[in-house]
């Protein structure tokens, strides 16, 4: 995936300048963190319905507020998905999370000069 489709970079931008690389590379560490969290209870398939989604509705908001464009709107299909009782849907996207979330990750780590 291109790094187009997988970053905001108009919030990118905007982050950036307010913020500066340093900071926005602690921002993508608390993110990994917070992702690291959540992750979990998302691909738990013992867990109810409204924790996975609540879960995912947290990292879509997370993932737009670094934004990881990508994940954001894979998490809004998620939670619409459990929303809507397709579970089976709901998890098919949710396992492809953790590849997504690394590229993007990636994808944003090399924007700032980070690892």
């Amino acid at each position: 995936m291109i790094a187009d489709a997988l970053l905001n970079f108009p919030v990118l931008d905007e982050l950036r300048e307010q913020l500066g690389d340093e900071n926005m590379r602690q921002i993508l560490d608390r993110f990994v963190a917070n992702y690291q969290a959540l992750i979990p209870i998302i691909l738990d398939g013992q867990q109810d319905r409204d924790a996975r989604s609540e879960a995912a509705h947290s990292l879509k908001g997370a993932s737009a507020s670094v934004g990881l464009q990508a994940v954001a709107e894979r998490c809004r299909q998620v939670e619409l998905a459990w929303r809507d009782q397709r579970s089976a849907q709901a998890d098919q996207l949710a396992a492809g999370l953790p590849e997504l979330v690394e590229t993007s990750r990636q994808s944003l780590a090399r924007l700032l000069g980070a690892n």
